[in-house]
């Protein structure tokens, strides 16, 4: 069984990209619900739930929602800040995967998002699973 390239050990050169979604003015009542913001993470995860690997949903004080879900070769986190209206959305992929089309749109409906700003990264290195095991 190959390992996946994410994986520490693989040795095998990968890309990583960082792909962050912005959205400004939204519905603060939306942004304070851990529910709100798990069933996002859920619904957006839905066809890969079962390679789920850990996931975490969490108040902050302030009333803002930080959580996490990881499946595979994929890291995805939210970020709330309902004082301000607004959210981070962040998906971190390696190789051929990538964040599935109109993403942004599902964030934007869902959290009543008046616009969204789009930040786009990537790296390659040799051996870039070792950095990501040691800050996970």
């Amino acid at each position: 069984m190959n390992p996946s390239p994410c994986q520490k050990g693989s040795h095998v050169k990968i890309q990583v990209t960082r792909t962050v979604y912005k959205l400004y003015d939204c519905d603060s009542q939306r942004l304070g619900s851990p529910a709100t913001d798990w069933r996002l993470l859920r619904e957006v995860t839905r066809e890969s739930w079962k390679t789920r690997l850990g996931d975490s949903v969490s108040g902050l004080p302030g009333g803002g929602i930080s959580g996490f879900v990881r499946l595979g070769e994929i890291h995805i986190s939210i970020h709330t800040w309902p004082l301000r209206r607004c959210a981070e959305i962040s998906f971190s992929y390696c190789n051929s995967q990538s964040v599935p089309e109109r993403i942004d749109l599902f964030f934007t409906n869902r959290l009543g998002a008046a616009w969204v700003q789009t930040l786009n990264a990537s790296r390659s290195s040799p051996f870039a699973e070792d950095a990501l095991v040691q800050r996970a």
